[in-house]
């Protein structure tokens, strides 16, 4: 079988801070950011990762 899609859930208690740095990684933002959540995309398979604040 093969994968349509994969995707990490992370936590964070500094979406400021978690949004600088994987952005200076090079990871484009996936849509803007709220209060809680932050949501990336990475890579030729647009690897996406969310990170929810806690």
């Amino acid at each position: 079988m093969k994968t349509k899609m994969i995707w990490a859930n992370l936590v964070s208690h500094d979406l400021q801070k978690t949004i600088q740095f994987y952005s200076d990684l090079g990871f484009q933002q996936n849509g803007k950011e709220t209060e809680e959540l932050v949501s990336f995309i990475y890579g030729e398979n647009n690897f996406v990762i969310n990170f929810f604040y806690t």
